[in-house]
């Protein structure tokens, strides 16, 4: 019968913390999606920016949502070609929940330059609502408060994208996140872009 030789001690501790990363590494969860990087933006890509579990980090209740994307590029070329001539690519990814009615839209609007971006937000600050921001998000961002039923709103350009946080109440419901809490999933969705 062959006898084993005991496992040197000096050994057993880095062992047993080196398992206790790995099994700490594994229960976390997983990092940050990565940028998404210059490429026009298609719906996985979309997906990464904003998820439901950014939501309950901010302190929404998630019930009953469920995310749902949509090519709005496609949409609004099926009505007319020439309106989106200079948007690469345009999606929407929306939050929804039928009962309370609230929610949460986000849409990224890649244009062809960045000059077109910000031409867009200039006309979005032209509206009564919007508000240019003191701290902004990306290159230039404006905000709206809640008003009339109707959830906040951040609007901001990074480089050739303008991106749009609304966050959604019908019928007296209360909103889905506060402005602080649409101001800090946009300085999220920023940081992923």
């Amino acid at each position: 019968m062959s006898r084993r030789a005991p496992f040197p001690r000096i050994l057993l501790a880095p062992l047993i913390a080196s398992l206790t990363l790995v099994a700490a590494a594994c229960g976390t969860p997983a990092a940050r999606p990565s940028p998404v990087g210059g490429a026009p933006l298609d719906e996985q890509a979309v997906r990464l920016l904003l998820t439901l579990a950014d939501l309950e980090a901010v302190g929404a209740q998630t019930d009953g949502l469920e995310p749902r994307v949509e090519d709005l590029r496609a949409l609004a070329e099926a009505v007319d070609a020439e309106q989106v001539r200079e948007i690469r690519s345009w999606y929407g990814l929306h939050f929804e929940r039928a009962a309370p009615a609230s929610g949460l839209s986000l849409t990224v609007l890649d244009f062809d330059s960045a000059e077109r971006a910000q031409t867009q937000l200039d006309v979005i600050e032209s509206g009564p609502a919007f508000d240019p921001m003191a701290e902004p998000i990306g290159d230039r961002s404006a905000s709206a408060g809640p008003s009339g039923g109707v959830g906040a709103a951040v609007a901001f350009v990074d480089g050739r994208r303008l991106v749009t946080l609304h966050s959604i109440a019908v019928g007296g419901a209360e909103a889905l996140v506060a402005p602080a809490q649409l101001e800090e999933l946009a300085r999220l969705v920023e940081e992923r872009l």
